[in-house]
């Protein structure tokens, strides 16, 4: 056989095909991503099923790969909330690998999209209706474990039935004490403390308002096959 035959152009090639899927989704702390994490590969596993795509259908044999990890800025515009889907289809060409990217509709057809944008993945036909994990961030509170009460109680509404106690020369009280001036009660600083939520046993650099700290998380389900097509 000459060389000229043996490198014709309608000669069919083995080149490797590889595909692969990912279902995200973006979590504002790690407890609300674990606690979602059944439901994601549940809808991955039956977004890869129905797929009338030959290369995507062959998938469900794969064990996924599941991840749970810090967002990072490739995410960013991602919405807590919303799944996301990436489905690339990478070919090997004689000089260089082309990828083609693609979202899954509902019926389980590939449809051609930008590879810059964020593809929401729709439910798969069959999917059954199961409620996403509440997503709210737990507080975090300085000074203290998650989940931990704060050192400021509620405050009272009786703390402005009380003004500063000051003297016949306008000047306030030695003891700082407070005075109801419809009733002359005089209560103490540390009592006035209290009715505004305030433990004067808790050092005042201890005394932080609840701050909420928001660490998110994404997680990934993916799947991958290798094909020579």
């Amino acid at each position: 056989m000459s060389k000229k035959s043996r490198n014709s152009a309608s000669r069919a090639r083995s080149r490797n095909t590889q595909i692969d899927f990912k279902l995200y989704g973006r979590y504002n702390t790690r407890e609300a991503a674990e606690a979602d994490l059944d439901r994601m590969m549940e809808k991955a596993a039956r977004m890869v099923y129905v797929t009338e795509s030959p290369l995507v259908a062959a998938m469900y044999r794969q064990e996924p790969a599941t991840a749970i990890q810090p967002a990072g800025e490739d995410t960013q515009d991602a919405k807590p909330g919303t799944d996301y889907q990436s489905i690339i289809i990478s070919k090997e060409r004689a000089t260089r690998t082309a990828e083609f990217y693609y979202a899954q509709d509902s019926d389980g057809e590939l449809i051609r999209v930008n590879a810059t944008r964020l593809n929401p993945a729709d439910n798969p036909y069959g999917m059954p209706d199961i409620p996403r994990p509440d997503d709210t961030p737990t507080p975090v509170y300085e000074g203290g474990a998650e989940g931990l009460e704060p050192n400021l109680p509620e405050p009272s509404p009786t703390r402005h039935d009380y003004e500063p106690l000051k003297g016949d020369d306008g000047k306030r009280d030695k003891a700082r004490r407070f005075i109801n001036p419809a009733t002359g009660e005089i209560i103490s600083r540390r009592a006035h403390m209290k009715l505004s939520g305030i433990i004067p046993e808790v050092k005042k650099k201890d005394r932080r308002p609840p701050v909420k700290h928001h660490d998110p998380h994404i997680v990934i389900i993916s799947y991958g096959v290798m094909t020579n097509d």
